[in-house]
């Protein structure tokens, strides 16, 4: 027997979330069509992106508008060491760049990408040096919105806190 491929599929995992000692939202990948949705949907042009150089890996996001302390960097290259086959080797090279110079490679297989003007750090990781990034639980990432018309009536919306600045939240609070 044949598995019923119109059954609903469960819904897919968000990316791992960490926080930085500096603040700053790191996004892991958990695999290849989470890696091409995080990395060509998810990430803005100008956010840090991180992947391992000489490793098959998770694609790491820092989201970012500006710049990045170097501890936040640090922290992201040690997320995209561990989360890699390279994950218990030593002076794991892990290539650094901007998102808006990682580009998906035309008919190349889900999560495949090229990258220009990167930059290499190279990171020996242990447990407890992941240990010490925060991980943000999924049940933190959303926040519900109460917005009351002007005729009264009081909506709830939940928003993912990665979607907190979009355009249509931001209209009505600039109203």
């Amino acid at each position: 027997m044949t598995p019923d491929r119109s059954a609903k599929q469960p819904p897919a995992l968000p990316p791992i979330e960490y926080e930085t000692t500096d603040g700053f939202r790191v996004l892991v990948g958990r695999n290849n069509l989470q890696n091409d949705k995080l990395s060509m949907k998810q990430a803005g042009k100008l956010d840090m992106w991180l992947h391992t150089k000489d490793f098959p890996g998770s694609h790491v996001i820092i989201k970012t508008e500006g710049s990045i302390p170097d501890s936040t960097l640090a922290d992201a290259a040690t997320l995209a060491a561990w989360y890699s086959k390279g994950q218990h080797s030593s002076m794991v090279p892990i290539d650094y760049t901007l998102k808006r110079y990682v580009k998906k490679i035309p008919g190349g297989a889900t999560g495949m990408v090229t990258y220009t003007n990167q930059k290499t750090a190279y990171m020996t990781v242990t447990e407890a040096d992941v240990k010490k990034i925060e991980l943000i639980p999924a049940n933190d990432r959303t926040v519900i919105i109460m917005v009351i018309a002007s005729n009264g009536v009081i909506k709830n919306k939940a928003y993912r806190l990665d979607m907190i600045c979009s355009k249509e939240i931001l209209s009505f609070f600039n109203k």
